[in-house]
């Protein structure tokens, strides 16, 4: 009848009616949530470069302590391993200052550092920011090469691990290795690709 096939066009029109404003509720809903995700994420990443930074300025105030006590600062001939942190120095020339400093699981330097660790710090010190793990590094990389293509200051990265390149093509690091171990040079053939910032 005419009546129930009017019935019938009201509820389907009702019903997709019902599936556009779900839909649109759905949408919202996601954008809500991905825009928490990165507000969060933003917070972190905040709150870990202040800490870093605060990190940074107790041990400059230290050093300069330390400094002025001793009545000397750095000789000629290069940096003191682990002490002296250089001025205005490239990715390797941080990570060079950093040589003998003890591998500690999750630390960020400025005294010790794990793999991340490491390369982040090295990289802050030039100021570019990069991210504080080893698979958010390379998934932040601007570039993804292969280890032959490296350059001095390329991270070089394996699941798991990252350094920094020293040589071109990648034959010659510096990373901290593992528990137990220090910052150091290295150029067994560990890593399967170069990241560049």
């Amino acid at each position: 009848t005419v009546e129930a096939r009017q019935i019938k066009e009201q509820a389907e029109a009702m019903v997709i009616q019902m599936q556009a404003i779900l839909d649109s509720l759905d949408a919202e809903a996601r954008e809500l949530l991905e825009q928490e995700q990165r507000a969060a994420a933003e917070a972190e990443a905040r709150a870990r470069q202040e800490e870093y930074e605060r990190q940074l300025r107790e041990e400059a105030e230290r050093n300069k302590n330390n400094n002025n006590n001793s009545g000397s600062g750095s000789t000629g001939g290069g940096y003191t391993p682990g002490t002296d942190i250089p001025p205005n120095g490239s990715v390797v020339d941080y990570a060079v200052s950093r040589l003998g400093c003890p591998y500690v699981w999750g630390a960020t330097g400025p005294n010790s550092f794990d793999c991340s660790g490491l390369t982040s710090w090295c990289y802050n010190q030039t100021g570019v920011w990069i991210t504080r793990t080893t698979e958010t590094q390379k998934a932040a990389a601007r570039a993804v090469l292969p280890v032959g293509e490296a350059q001095p200051g390329d991270v070089l990265y394996t699941y798991g691990h990252v350094g920094i390149c020293t040589q071109p093509g990648g034959g010659e690091y510096i990373h901290a290795p593992q528990p137990g171990d220090v910052v150091k040079y290295a150029n067994w053939a560990q890593f399967w690709c170069a990241l560049r910032f």
